[in-house]
């Protein structure tokens, strides 16, 4: 199972023309690419002949489109650097950003490097998380600030990096920065949040950090996604053994211990292991997670909390919505609108892996206008590919980003989807 992307070399970035693959009857417009992007509705790059992988994705309020990911180089599997791309709206490369449309974050010697979270600022600044370890055993970790040109912004932190942490990062409405993480010098999992300038900030919270829902002698509980809903609510999804969880925290660092139990919501789609790779806010103050549970096979699950940390019983069956697929799906992310409408990217395991978007109502419903019977299913490369993250853009189109392969490895691939 590959749940970790990769990274390379920057060489060459091409565009190549895209074949809109349908799996059975004639699909409807919700859920085409869109022509209008790159070419034929997606936008492929690639690094000097290495496994090139997206896992994150950012819009900018301009409308340009952020992806970062790793590339493995060509020559030594256990090389990899951090790459991050910006596209134009229209999907051509924004040659305008650092090296001709690329930005590379390398750690010292022959390491091995990936990107946790990628936010943006109002005003363009772009902020990392990355993490690598080199062949000796010594782990690198950084938050590291841009400008949005693509240098470091030296005004953040020490040279422009917060030493040390790592994790998933969102950003308040005051400009100050959440992190759910860790610091190399201390593992235990951290809610913490710095100023602008990258102190930390010590009004979050107690002196810093928010106090997490810690079950007692659970060893397989972690949280994995944070996001940010209304009113400044921080929330975070998780796991625990094989149930899918949530949590929520104050916009300034109070844990809600009324949320589900003791702070922490939960609902247990059975089977032997759950991994959770995304959470995000659903209407009327609900919470949304999902991710994937180990059962014969791996099955793709979104879970929706009420506002007070119930299964959400409106929402699929008892507030967890199972993906149909053939065999072996994750949900690697999501979006909602504003009609609380859920796009999700799948990830299959077994079968040709394609660019596969599924859309559900309100209701948990899957979206019978959207591509075929609620499921799109754009294949781009020889040997096929995946998803990870998704937007939705203010105009309402979707934008997933991934990999495909190209016959002999894999590429950064970015693909729009029109929504009707």
């Amino acid at each position: 199972m590959r749940l970790r992307p990769r990274t390379v070399t920057f060489g060459l970035v091409f565009s190549l023309g895209t074949v809109f693959m349908l799996a059975g009857p004639a699909q409807a417009s919700g859920g085409g690419l869109d022509p209008g992007f790159g070419v034929g509705g997606s936008a492929i790059a690639d690094f000097n002949g290495g496994a090139d992988q997206v896992s994150v994705m950012a819009i900018q309020p301009d409308g340009k489109i952020l992806v970062g990911g790793t590339s493995v180089s060509a020559s030594d599997s256990l090389i990899t650097k951090v790459e991050i791309l910006r596209y134009n709206t229209d999907g051509t490369l924004d040659t305008s950003f650092r090296a001709g449309g690329k930005l590379t974050i390398a750690y010292p010697g022959e390491s091995s490097a990936w990107i946790d979270s990628m936010i943006v600022q109002p005003d363009g600044k772009i902020i990392t998380s990355t993490r690598a370890f080199d062949q000796t055993g010594r782990y690198f970790a950084a938050v590291t600030r841009f400008l949005p040109n693509g240098t470091r912004d030296f005004s953040f932190g020490r040279y422009g990096k917060l030493q040390g942490w790592q994790g998933e990062l969102a950003l308040q409405d005051t400009g100050r920065i959440v992190l759910l993480g860790s610091q190399l010098s201390d593992t235990a999992q951290q809610l913490v949040r710095f100023n602008t300038d990258g102190s930390v900030d010590h009004s979050f919270g107690t002196d810093g950090s928010a106090t997490l829902p810690a079950p007692g002698g659970e060893s397989n509980f972690a949280l994995r996604a944070m996001a940010l809903g209304p009113n400044g609510r921080i929330l975070l999804g998780g796991s625990l053994d094989s149930a899918i969880v949530a949590s929520e925290v104050s916009s300034n660092g109070v844990l809600r211990t009324g949320f589900g139990g003791q702070g922490l919501a939960s609902v247990d789609p059975g089977g032997s292991q759950t991994l959770v790779y995304g959470v995000g806010p659903g209407p009327d103050g609900s919470v949304l997670v999902g991710g994937g549970s180990q059962q014969l096979y791996v099955e793709g699950d979104l879970a929706r909390f009420t506002s007070g940390g119930a299964p959400d019983p409106g929402f699929g069956s008892g507030g967890l919505v199972r993906t149909p697929s053939p065999l072996n799906t994750m949900i690697l992310g999501f979006a909602s609108d504003a009609n609380g409408d859920v796009v999700a990217t799948l990830q299959s395991f077994s079968t040709r892996r394609d660019l596969v978007l599924a859309r559900y109502l309100p209701d948990g419903a899957l979206d019978p206008t959207f591509g075929n019977a609620g499921i799109a299913n754009a294949h781009l490369g020889a040997n096929g590919g995946s998803a990870w993250p998704v937007l939705i853009q203010p105009d309402g189109n979707i934008v997933a980003a991934g990999w495909l392969n190209n016959g002999s490895t894999d590429d950064f691939a970015v693909a729009r989807f029109l929504p009707n």
